[in-house]
C-alpha cells in the first residue's frame, strides 16, 4: 500500500472483494498514517525507524523472510521472519548504516553498501538481488545480509 506507506499481510489469500488484511506493518495500526507523511514527507523532517516506510515499492517473501524495498528511504528492510503482529520492526537494513538514516548515496558516493531509490528486491533464499534504480544498477549479495550496512558482492551497471 505505497500511498499509505504500509505493507498489508493477509494470512489467507482473499476469495472475495473488500476482505480486510490481518496485519499491517509500517504504521502502528490500520487506521493510522504517521503525521510526518501528511505534512510533506521525509525531505524536511523525517523520523525514520526500523518499523516505518516511505513509499514502499516492492516486497518479496522467501520461505522464511520478508524483504521490502523502501524506495524513498533508500533502503531495503529485511524481516528474518514474516511479521505476526502489527507494527513489527525489521531486523536488518541494507543501503543505510542504521535504521534512522535515509539519504541517497551518503557523501554523494555510490558504493556497494549504498542505494538510490531501490524499486525491486528478490531472493532465492541464499542470495539477495536489489534493483537500485537511482543508481542504474543491480546489486547481488552472495548471502542474505545479517548485519546492517552490508556490501554487495556484485554490481551490474546499466
Amino acid at each position: 500500500d505505497t500511498g499509505c506507506h504500509r505493507i498489508l499481510i493477509y494470512n489467507n489469500i482473499p476469495t472475495k472483494n473488500y476482505i480486510g488484511a490481518d496485519i499491517v506493518i509500517g504504521q502502528k495500526d490500520f487506521e493510522s498514517m504517521d503525521d510526518i507523511y501528511i505534512r510533506g514527507g521525509c525531505s524536511y523532517r523525517c523520523i525514520v525507524r526500523e518499523n516505518n516506510f516511505e513509499m514502499p515499492t516492492s516486497i518479496f517473501v522467501d520461505k522464511q523472510r520478508l524483504y521490502i524495498a523502501d524506495k524513498s528511504h533508500n533502503r531495503i528492510l529485511i524481516f528474518n521472519k514474516i511479521p505476526g503482529r502489527n507494527n513489527m520492526s525489521a531486523d536488518v537494513v541494507v543501503g543505510q548504516t542504521n535504521f534512522t538514516s535515509w539519504v541517497e548515496n551518503p557523501l554523494e558516493r555510490i558504493g556497494k553498501n549504498t542505494l538510490g531509490y531501490p524499486s525491486g528486491v528478490s531472493s532465492d533464499g541464499k542470495r539477495l538481488y536489489i534493483a537500485d534504480t537511482g543508481n542504474n544498477r543491480i546489486l547481488i549479495f552472495n548471502k542474505i545480509p545479517d548485519k546492517n550496512n552490508a556490501s554487495a558482492d556484485i554490481e551490474i551497471f546499466k
